[in-house]
């Protein structure tokens, strides 16, 4: 599969691709890594989608197609704070995040970008994480133990890989594909957006 930048593709992977994992890789990419060619990448894909009719692309498609708003509403949320490996997590410390991505304008735009509901009454700080996580990158949170506050237990968690599957590889393909094809970036935006 000449998406995942290789010609080396195993069972596995045609396993994952049938599940969804591509979708959730290039959110993964454009959100970190392959951030600097966002724009382009959305460019592209606009105009693909009016090729044969200029300006008159079906709505819902190109909505669907671009990424610039999905990812727009991750940072607005934060979402990366989870991908912090030195960060420990648990209900409280969450629980300002949570009130956050809450109120009523952050649940719409969750919703509508990135296709999942927040009950307040009923969710929790580490499970709305967890759900997001998962359904936008396949990755997860790791439970790291317990313990006990004024008789109260506690679990912590933490991001223990942001490459459980080999992602990387396929980032730094990505990347690199990007790369050549976009010449409008200074190569200093670059390494900042990767370093970051």
């Amino acid at each position: 599969m000449r998406r995942y930048g290789t010609e080396d593709i195993s069972p596995e992977i045609v396993k994952k691709d049938d599940e969804g994992w591509f979708g959730k890789l290039t959110l993964h990419y454009y959100l970190t890594t392959g951030k600097p060619f966002l724009k382009e990448r959305d460019k592209e894909k606009v105009e693909k989608l009016t090729k044969n009719s200029p300006g008159k692309g079906f709505t819902p498609d190109v909505n669907k197609a671009l990424l610039s708003a999905q990812i727009m509403a991750m940072e607005r949320i934060n979402i990366k704070q989870f991908f912090d490996p030195d960060k420990v997590f648990t209900h409280d410390n969450l629980r300002e995040w949570f009130e956050l991505i809450c109120q009523p304008v952050n649940r719409q735009q969750i919703k509508e970008y990135l296709n999942m509901s927040i009950n307040p009454e009923r969710d929790t700080p580490v499970g709305v994480g967890q759900r997001l996580l998962m359904s936008l990158f396949g990755i997860q949170l790791t439970c790291i133990g317990q313990r006990r506050v004024n008789g109260k237990r506690i679990r912590e968690y933490k991001m223990m890989s942001l490459n459980p599957d080999e992602r990387m590889s396929i980032f730094a393909r990505w990347f690199e594909r990007d790369s050549a094809r976009c010449h409008t970036l200074p190569i200093n935006t670059i390494e900042q957006e990767v370093c970051a």
